[in-house]
């Protein structure tokens, strides 16, 4: 299966500018082991729609594709929801409830689109068996954007329960994929 793997655009992310057309993502809503992060940071739509609220923005995104894979990704998140996210225990079957959107650009319709989303939040656990870093934060702001202050936290998630829908796709053609057993 083909994996979906996007190294995405931080200052783009944070601040959109429709001069650049570089591909952007962000977490819309993040709740690990119980504890929520506020969608503070308001981001411009790629899409020309009105802002919105999120919780981060992502850096980094890979899903192989495969109803079992895990999902890894980086978001850059403020300095309140990351030292939210210190106080989160670590261990193992740790859930994680999330909602991500990455957008690119379609240099023939000359627009932004979602290539990959949800239509509701996903269902997982972190994957503590995929690596010892299946959840870190870093211990120091990162230095893309300065302004807002902003620290990566790194994730890898299984799916958890039922089988939950992705979209996947270009501005002419989107797929749904399933993630989590059928």
């Amino acid at each position: 299966m083909p994996t979906f793997a996007r190294t995405l655009d931080i200052p783009q992310g944070f601040s959109f500018k429709r001069d650049k057309q570089t591909p952007v993502g962000h977490v819309l809503n993040l709740t690990i082991g119980g504890t929520t992060l506020r969608p503070d940071l308001t981001i411009v739509s790629p899409e020309g729609l009105p802002s919105f609220a999120a919780v981060g923005v992502l850096s980094k995104f890979t899903w192989d594709t495969g109803a079992t894979d895990p999902m890894n990704l980086t978001v850059q998140l403020s300095t309140a929801n990351a030292q939210a996210a210190g106080g989160i225990p670590s261990g193992t079957n740790v859930a994680v409830v999330f909602q991500v959107v990455v957008f690119e650009y379609d240099p023939i319709k000359k627009k932004y689109f979602k290539s990959f989303f949800q239509n509701a939040s996903l269902n997982g656990l972190i994957d503590n068996t995929a690596s010892p870093t299946s959840f870190s934060l870093a211990s120091q702001p990162s230095t893309e954007v300065a302004n807002p202050a902003n620290v990566a936290l790194k994730l890898v998630i299984r799916p958890q329960g039922a089988a939950q829908t992705i979209s996947i796709g270009t501005d002419a053609k989107t797929i749904v994929k399933t993630w989590g057993p059928a």
